[in-house]
């Protein structure tokens, strides 16, 4: 009966991270839609308040589907747990929580202070709002947190795909996650080498789409 309840649980989890996975490909192709408008991504105070002004629905728009996915990688990331621990245990734990902690990282950090340079940018007195926006826009230019949330999820993707590698799973699924991991952690260390290896982060952040919305297919029919 133990064992039924736990298999039962086991599926249970598996379809809420499967459909997880695939929102979260959605999610990202959406929210890529939202920033090709926007261009150059803006830095300091005075640009974020510009960038946004006139813009703040779309604004909110990205941030709200950001929040939506990070919650989605929680889920996501114990279904991933679930998925390799039977063949990988060490490398499911990390996969899981790296994936856990850059959704962790994102809420408490990221989305807090966008939420903050939104509001400010709809603000009457512009001097106000730009001494005000110091600090979130600080927050949003920092290399740190670009590096901690970036490398986070890089590290939860190369593990995944090296816990799948192997013959439980179809090599297509192992390669994605070697190849969007390493490409994000390239992305993170690259350009302190060479700075035309910056424009990673594009190619890291459409296989992190795909890899999820992949996984996710692979969870359902699990």
């Amino acid at each position: 009966m133990a064992r039924k309840m736990a298999a039962e649980g086991g599926g249970s989890l598996m379809r809420l991270g499967g459909a997880s996975g695939i929102a979260i490909g959605l999610g990202y192709v959406a929210i890529i839609a939202l920033y090709i408008p926007i261009g150059v991504r803006p830095r300091g105070a005075a640009a974020w308040l510009a960038a946004i002004g006139g813009h703040d629905a779309q604004w909110w728009a990205i941030l709200w589907l950001s929040v939506a996915t990070d919650l989605l990688f929680l889920l996501f990331a114990a279904a991933l747990h679930r998925l390799i621990r039977p063949h990988r245990p060490t490398l499911a734990t990390i996969a899981a929580g790296a994936t856990a902690l850059f959704a962790v990282l994102d809420l408490a950090i990221t989305w807090p202070n966008y939420a903050a340079l939104i509001t400010l940018a709809g603000d009457a007195d512009p001097v106000t709002a730009s001494t005000a926006a110091i600090y979130p826009a600080t927050i949003a230019d920092s290399l740190y947190v670009f590096v901690a949330n970036t490398l986070t999820l890089s590290v939860g993707m190369l593990a995944a795909g090296l816990g799948m590698r192997g013959p439980h799973f179809r090599a297509a699924y192992a390669w994605l996650g070697i190849a969007g991991g390493g490409a994000g952690i390239l992305a993170v260390f690259g350009p302190l080498v060479l700075n035309a290896l910056s424009p990673l982060i594009f190619l890291a952040s459409l296989l992190t789409l795909v890899w999820a919305a992949a996984l996710g297919w692979l969870m359902l029919r699990r």
